[in-house]
């Protein structure tokens, strides 16, 4: 039961991310330079997201490897030389290579948060220098 938490965990950050940046860049009137880095992340970050979510493997010790990144989907012991699989259940697995591809697209769109928020922060101390409430001087 702890797998769906971590997955609903996962899924409502990196959703919610997404979401907020989009909107953000919105309400900013952002520059076709940070729309575009945007979407080049983004589609980047699906790639990524995509390769980890179905193709990444790691060991987690000698005789275990876990695959999928990074809520794992199907794990592997060596038993009597070979590997055996122990998959997580099919919705799970589903719902979990959904959601390392979003999470996978929120981290990788991450830069673009940081400049909307050094952007945001330009503005305002460039609105607060223009309005000084102190009457002139003599």
């Amino acid at each position: 039961m702890c797998g769906f938490l971590d997955l609903i965990l996962f899924l409502s950050v990196s959703g919610w991310s997404l979401v907020r940046l989009f909107q953000r860049l919105r309400k900013q009137k952002a520059t076709r330079g940070l729309w575009l880095a945007f979407v080049l992340l983004g589609a980047g970050g699906m790639g990524l997201g995509f390769w980890c979510a179905l193709y990444c493997e790691y060991p987690a010790g000698k005789r275990y490897r876990i695959a999928s990144f990074p809520i794992p989907a199907c794990f592997f012991h060596l038993e009597q030389g070979k590997w055996v699989d122990y998959p997580v259940p099919e919705v799970q697995a589903y719902a979990t290579v959904f959601t390392n591809i979003l999470t996978i697209t929120a981290l990788t769109t991450s830069p673009v948060w940081w400049l909307t928020r050094q952007r945001r922060r330009s503005s305002v101390t460039t609105q607060s220098a223009g309005h000084n409430s102190t009457p002139p001087g003599p």
